[in-house]
């Protein structure tokens, strides 16, 4: 599937930039976001942030990062945006659903040979909030917490969707990325950019010195 729309970025105390956005996913197992900073409505930098074959990758112009620790952030956003879809939740599917309580489940993900723990708030009988402890770019000393915000639900192709993302470092304290969502569409060609994106992150992770093979074991 494919969802896109025209989201604000801001780091710091700087001012929100305007983004032109689109994401497809093999939902549960890849997701490529193609971002496009834009200048008057021209795109002056292109940014991949991807989940593809068990691994992740931040593409920032020519520039890449790759890690375990992206790998770990990477997964986590992919797991943000399917854990809206209900048949993630299916028995027999990779995820494991514990309820905590009236509001909140928590979420045992896949992330290469192991496993990592989100949660998932619910109010007024949808997803409001996904959350977890991420690592905050490769080579971050420790996880903080990390918090997706969903809100504005409607239903679009017999898809309940939200309207707006905003995501958040709980150490800034305010959304560094808000997403408002203009269209979405079910059943797209995805095959030939997963490829793309797979082929950037082998020669990525090659470059860096990286086993190409299996995701990380296990986040700490």
């Amino acid at each position: 599937m494919a969802v896109w729309g025209r989201p604000r970025m801001r780091r710091g105390p700087g001012p929100w930039l305007p983004l032109r956005m689109r994401n497809i996913h093999r939902i549960g197992h890849d997701i490529v976001s193609d971002l496009d900073l834009t200048w008057y409505g021209r795109p002056v930098l292109h940014i991949v942030d991807a989940f593809v074959d068990g691994h992740g990758i931040s593409r920032i112009g020519g520039h890449d990062i790759v890690g375990d620790d992206i790998d770990q952030g990477a997964n986590l956003f992919l797991w943000a945006e399917a854990a809206l879809i209900p048949s993630v939740f299916a028995e027999g599917g990779p995820v494991t659903a514990e309820q905590e309580d009236a509001w909140t489940v928590r979420l045992t993900v896949p992330l290469g040979a192991g496993t990592d723990t989100a949660w998932l708030r619910f109010s007024d009988g949808h997803p409001s909030r996904f959350f977890a402890l991420r690592y905050k770019g490769q080579g971050a000393p420790s996880k903080i917490w990390w918090h997706v915000d969903f809100a504005g639900w409607r239903v679009l192709h017999g898809i309940p969707l939200a309207a707006r993302a905003d995501v958040i470092w709980e150490d800034e304290g305010r959304p560094w990325l808000r997403w408002d969502q203009s269209g979405f569409a079910p059943n797209v060609p995805i095959d030939r950019r997963l490829a793309e994106v797979a082929e950037l992150v082998r020669t990525a992770r090659a470059a860096a010195g990286l086993d190409t093979g299996a995701g990380p074991a296990l986040a700490a």
